[in-house]
């Protein structure tokens, strides 16, 4: 019973850190996104990325890595495969969105 118990927490931990991690990036992405910059018509010379967008950049694929990786822990523990279903699904979508 306490077994059982202390393999929920670990499960609901395990969950919360692969949710943390989905919105972080999703989060550091969006903000690439916003610091991308923008050449005009009549440049010929394209302008260098800024160091604030290598940084959310490196920031953003250093959190989609530790998600996907944390997918795949939740994944290969048959226990809770219906509910690392879901989010192999939501791992999809991350990667084709």
């Amino acid at each position: 019973m306490i077994e059982r118990s202390l393999l929920d927490i670990i499960d609901n931990y395990l969950q919360y850190i692969v949710n943390l991690m989905w919105v972080l990036s999703t989060v550091f992405l969006s903000l690439t996104r916003v610091c991308i910059p923008i050449n005009d018509a009549t440049s010929t010379k394209r302008r260098p990325h800024s160091v604030l967008f290598r940084f959310l950049l490196f920031v953003a694929n250093v959190f989609s890595y530790i998600y996907i990786f944390f997918i795949f822990q939740l994944l290969c523990n048959i226990r809770t495969f219906t509910i690392s279903m879901s989010y192999f699904n939501l791992l999809f979508s991350f990667i084709v969105g």
